[in-house]
C-alpha cells in the first residue's frame, strides 16, 4: 500500500459499516431530494398572487413590436397588472399554453416599472421571471417566501440537512474503504445479524468465501434463503450456522449446494445434522432444506411420474 493511500482503521464489524453506511446512505439521498425542493429567488423580486382563472388568453399576432404571448392577469399593490410571457419563454418557463399558473410569479422589479404594451407588461428574458414551483428561498438568508408555517419548517429542516450533508459524504467515503477491506476477505464472521441482511451482504461479496460463521440470537422462527447466493460457495467452502436461544433456523440451500454440503450418503437434510463431510457445520436449531427452483421441480415431477 502507498503512503498516500488511505488506511483504514477498522474498528467496526463488517455488518457494523454495512449497516452504517445504508443509513447515512438513506440520510444523503432525502438531502439530496430535498435541496432540489429548494429554490432560490433573488431578494428584490417580487411576487405576484396567482389565483383561479388567471389566464386572460393570447395577444393578437398583428400587434406591432410585440411577440405572441399568453397574457395572464394578477392582483399587486391593490391594482390589476397583466403579464404577457412570450410563446418562446412558455417552453422554458415548463408552463402550458392556455392554461391557468397554478404557481406563485416572482418578476424581477424592472418588470414592474415597466410600461405596458397593448395593455400588458411583456417578460422580455426568463431572467425576469420565476415560477415558484418549489418551497422557495431568498438567495440571502433563510426567510421562505411561502407564509405557510408548514413549508417554513421544511425550508428549515432543509437548510439543516444540507448542511450536514458533506459530513456525512466523508464518513461514508470511509466507510467504502473499509468495507472494501472486508470485500477482499474470504473469512466472514456475523453474530446475530438478521437475515436478510446476511443475504443482502452476501449477495454485494464479490470474492468467494472460505470460511463463513454466522450465529444468531432468535427465540422464534427464522428462515435464511441462502440459495440465492451460490457464487460465494465452492466445495472448500468451510460454513457453520449456530442459533442461540430456543428459537429455529431454516436454512435453504439450492441443487448445487445440497450436492456440495449434503451428508456423505446423500441422504435428504435433517434437523439434527452436525459436522457434515467438513463443509457446512449446523446445530441441532438448524434445519436444512433443499430449495428447488421452477425448472428443477418441474424435472423432478416428470421423473416420479415415469416411476409410477
Amino acid at each position: 500500500m502507498k503512503n498516500n493511500e488511505f488506511k483504514p482503521d477498522i474498528k467496526k464489524t463488517y455488518q457494523e459499516c454495512f449497516q452504517e453506511l445504508a443509513t447515512k446512505q438513506e440520510t444523503i439521498n432525502i438531502q439530496e431530494i430535498s435541496a432540489q425542493l429548494k429554490q432560490q429567488i433573488p431578494t428584490d423580486f417580487i411576487q405576484l398572487e396567482t389565483s383561479a382563472g388567471n389566464y386572460c388568453g393570447s395577444t393578437n399576432p398583428k400587434w406591432k413590436n410585440k411577440p405572441l404571448c399568453e397574457r395572464y392577469g394578477f392582483d399587486y399593490e391593490e391594482e390589476w397588472i397583466q403579464i404577457d410571457i412570450p410563446h418562446n419563454l412558455m417552453e422554458k418557463l415548463e408552463l402550458t399554453k392556455g392554461k391557468d399558473i397554478p404557481y406563485p410569479i416572482y418578476i424581477s422589479p424592472k418588470v414592474a416599472e415597466r410600461e405596458p404594451t397593448f395593455g400588458g407588461i411583456t417578460i422580455d428574458s426568463e431572467e425576469e421571471i420565476v415560477i415558484g414551483r418549489k418551497i422557495v428561498v431568498k438567495e440571502r438568508g433563510v426567510q421562505t417566501e411561502l407564509n405557510n408555517k408548514k413549508v417554513e419548517e421544511e425550508a428549515k429542516k432543509i437548510e439543516e440537512l444540507t448542511f450536514a450533508n458533506n459530513n456525512l459524504k466523508t464518513e461514508n467515503q470511509k466507510l467504502k474503504q473499509i468495507l472494501e477491506v472486508y470485500r477482499k476477505s474470504d473469512a466472514l464472521s456475523f453474530d446475530n445479524l438478521e437475515p436478510s441482511k446476511l443475504i443482502e451482504i452476501l449477495k454485494q461479496h464479490p470474492e468467494p468465501l472460505y470460511h463463513l460463521f454466522y450465529t444468531r440470537q432468535t427465540e422464534g422462527e427464522e428462515e435464511i434463503d441462502l440459495s440465492t447466493v451460490s457464487n460465494n460457495f465452492s466445495k472448500t467452502s468451510c460454513l457453520y450456522f449456530g442459533v442461540l436461544g430456543k428459537g429455529k433456523i431454516k436454512l435453504n440451500l439450492n441443487q448445487e449446494q445440497h450436492k456440495n454440503f449434503a451428508s456423505m450418503n446423500r441422504k435428504a437434510p435433517t434437523d439434527f445434522m452436525a459436522a457434515i463431510i467438513k463443509k457446512l457445520y449446523a446445530d441441532k436449531n438448524i434445519e436444512l432444506v433443499e430449495k428447488l427452483n421452477e425448472k428443477e421441480r418441474i424435472k423432478n415431477i416428470y421423473y416420479d411420474n415415469e416411476r409410477k
